[in-house]
């Protein structure tokens, strides 16, 4: 469960550090509110918000695949492909013009969400 923690609390600081990024392109720009005709800052909300979106599933999943009794070297292994593919996907939106790095981030979280899934539903079942 400690391990869990620890991936869970690396991926809410890439999630607070995607925030914070908003917010000073935010000051940059002197755009108080939506994102106006700036795309910089259109990338930088969304992927903000992509974090968020799978910050909430990916932290339950592992929560209950440490607290469920999977195994520690699975609970690792996701956790940490989870971080890598969300650091993929962020470079990919931030980036203009890195749409593989966005596609396989995409597909990498989309992935390992499903195989959490099965791991949580086999160990709840137990």
């Amino acid at each position: 469960m400690p391990t869990a923690a620890v991936l869970i609390a690396l991926l809410c600081l890439v999630t607070v550090a995607l925030a914070f990024n908003v917010s000073r392109e935010r000051i940059k720009y002197r755009v108080p509110h939506g994102e106006g005709p700036n795309h910089e800052l259109a990338r930088s909300i969304r992927a903000h918000m992509n974090s968020v979106e799978h910050l909430v599933p990916l932290g339950l999943l592992l929560v209950l695949a440490g607290t469920l009794g999977v195994a520690e070297e699975v609970v690792v292994g996701l956790g940490s492909a989870a971080l890598l593919a969300r650091l993929l996907i962020t470079a990919g939106i931030l980036m203009k013009g890195r749409f593989v790095l966005r596609r396989w981030g995409a597909w990498g979280t989309y992935a390992i969400e499903l195989m959490l899934v099965g791991y949580v539903m086999e160990a709840a079942t137990r």
